[in-house]
Order: structure tokens, then C-alpha cells, then sequence
């Protein structure tokens, strides 16, 4: 029964650290995680966006020393690439920025980090981003709304005097 037990007791300690062995990346390659920061979410033609991409290991989270450039692009609304760069990767991170042209469509932009390792796997494995271009359009019509009586209760009849004008001040 000793002997027996022995056995078992080693066999379980070759099997548990095989496991331990699996579960670390292989010496020859890591996989590689992306994550973008943006100095905000919501920007107005005319802005800059600044950024930072970090670059990390995904099994430990460590900045990432197998990739030395990191892929950025940016979708317009409609989905097309409209900026594509690479940037040098130091120390885990690159910075760059985007500024945001006057005649830009507004709506909600996709940005996204990758790695050329990272272009090798399978999956939706890049990081994406959605950002919104806040395109404000000026009124064409000014519009006037008041109320003779400074208070209504419940129950009585909201009497207003509503008028609209262009900007050269016509009705």
C-alpha cells in the first residue's frame, strides 16, 4: 500500500507540473494584447485627439517587447478607413494624434490598435474604440416662445405666443 501510494503521489506531481508547463506562452511566442487611451470620446471639427496605445503580453499584462511598431487605423461613420499609420513602440507604448478636419462628418468613428503579430491570429482579436465627431449645425430660423401668465395650476388652459423669424429678422 505504501509503495502504491508513492506511485500515485508522483505520477500526480509529473501531471500537475506538465500542466503548470502548458499553461505558460511558449519561449518563441507570446501573444500580444493592444488597448488605445483618447484624451476624450466626444470631439468638435477643429480638435485633436491625442492617444496612447499600450502593447502588453496577454498572459502577463508586462509591457510587450516582441513588437516594435503597433498598427493604428481609424473608420469614418460609413465604415471607410480614412487614417491609417504605424507607430514605434517604446517601453510597452507608442503616442500619437488625429486632428479633426472642419469638412469631417460628424457621427461615431472606430479606431483600433493591432500588432503584425497580432495579424497572424484568428478571431476578433484587435482593440477597437468608438469615438463620436460632434458636428453642431446653426439654426437657419430664430424662434421666439412666451407665456403671458408666470404660472398655470393643474387643470387650467396654457395660452402661448409663438413666432418665427429668419436670420434677416423676416417672418
Amino acid at each position: 500500500m505504501d509503495f502504491r501510494s508513492t506511485v500515485y503521489q508522483v505520477i500526480m506531481i509529473i501531471l500537475s507540473l506538465n500542466w503548470a508547463y502548458a499553461q505558460q506562452p511558449s519561449a518563441g511566442f507570446q501573444k500580444e494584447k493592444t488597448y488605445i487611451q483618447t484624451s476624450h470620446v466626444f470631439y468638435r471639427p477643429g480638435e485633436t485627439m491625442d492617444f496612447r496605445i499600450y502593447v502588453v503580453n496577454a498572459y502577463d499584462n508586462l509591457p510587450a517587447k516582441l513588437s516594435k511598431v503597433v498598427n493604428f487605423e481609424m473608420a469614418d461613420p460609413s465604415g471607410s478607413v480614412i487614417a491609417k499609420s504605424k507607430y514605434e513602440v517604446r517601453n510597452g507604448h507608442a503616442e500619437g494624434s488625429v486632428y479633426f478636419d472642419a469638412d469631417m462628418k460628424g457621427g461615431i468613428y472606430k479606431i483600433k490598435a493591432y500588432t503584425n503579430w497580432m495579424q497572424n491570429e484568428t478571431g476578433k482579436n484587435f482593440f477597437e474604440k468608438e469615438i463620436t465627431l460632434q458636428k453642431t449645425v446653426s439654426p437657419r430660423i430664430l424662434m421666439k416662445l412666451d407665456f403671458p401668465r408666470k404660472g398655470y395650476g393643474a387643470g387650467d388652459e396654457v395660452l402661448a405666443d409663438f413666432s418665427m423669424r429668419s436670420l434677416s429678422n423676416l417672418p
